[in-house]
């Protein structure tokens, strides 16, 4: 009986040993963030440009500009255009020579 006590007493200490760690250990907090964060947005043509969100990117092919706030792309079956949709117009991309109509026109 005497062995019993001395065991809860040595598990209820170990217990609360071990929940005490636990509860006054900091654990380490990893925070994960866009590189360009502290970083206004802007396009580079050249170079890397800065995404509003913070990100980087860098174009792979060609760049044009086309008229603000594309909402998607679509490329036509034969691969030669692609269309453009903004709001109210839409933009013509000729793939090969990468020359662009907007419809409406800027005239």
């Amino acid at each position: 009986m005497i062995l019993n006590m001395k065991r809860k007493i040595i598990l209820t200490f170990i217990i609360s040993i071990a929940l005490f760690q636990t509860g006054y250990t900091q654990n380490a907090v990893q925070v994960l963030q866009v590189p360009g964060f502290k970083e206004f947005s802007k396009i580079n043509e050249n170079g890397v440009s800065i995404l509003p969100s913070g990100r980087y990117v860098k174009p792979a092919g060609s760049l044009i500009r086309i008229t603000h706030d594309p909402f998607g792309m679509a490329i036509s079956p034969n691969g030669k255009k692609a269309i453009t949709l903004h709001n109210g117009v839409f933009t013509v991309i000729e793939l090969e020579s990468l020359k662009i109509t907007r419809v409406p026109s800027y005239d």
